[in-house]
């Protein structure tokens, strides 16, 4: 395994941070009114952050910083229903939704700038995937992020010619 440099490290959290730039330029453009699940198919926005929301607290909390504060901690595969149930997210309002998926990027980006590139390198056991390392869930992070933003867009530019 080749050792992790800082300059990658670095161009992977400006990704990050790229991307969280981008939700927040897409999220922001969402209405604050009951019409937004007519817009987008209803509570399907919701249910989007609903999942959104609850993986990426699954992510932070139950890989991330095992792996930094573990040695090949064993990570359980990711059961996305039994998460948005455990979380209760439908409680939120859409609004808090996205303020809550926003904050989380944030918490995930702070986290990750902190922890130096030799940790990058730790690994954990995925159930499915066997060893994982911290460098390969930023990846999936970005990768993830990617694809989020475009199912967003595609879900907007939908609205637009919707309404013409």
């Amino acid at each position: 395994m080749v050792a992790m440099n800082e300059t990658y490290r670095l161009s992977l959290i400006n990704n990050l941070e790229k991307n969280i730039k981008d939700f927040q330029l897409i999220l922001n453009k969402i209405p604050e009114s009951p019409e937004v699940d007519s817009l987008t198919g209803k509570g399907d926005l919701k249910d989007f952050f609903c999942t959104v929301t609850a993986v990426e607290e699954d992510v932070l909390k139950m890989r991330l910083k095992k792996i930094v504060e573990e040695e090949h901690p064993y990570l359980p595969a990711i059961q996305v229903e039994k998460l948005k149930i455990a979380e209760e997210y439908y409680r939120y309002s859409l609004t808090d939704l996205v303020r809550q998926f926003l904050v989380q990027k944030e918490e995930i980006l702070k986290f990750i700038n902190k922890i130096p590139y030799y940790y990058w390198e730790r690994t954990g056991v995925h159930e499915l995937e066997g060893h994982v390392t911290f460098e390969e869930f930023v990846q999936r992070l970005i990768r993830n992020d990617q694809i989020n933003l475009s199912q967003l867009k595609e879900k907007f530019k939908n609205n637009r010619h919707k309404k013409n």
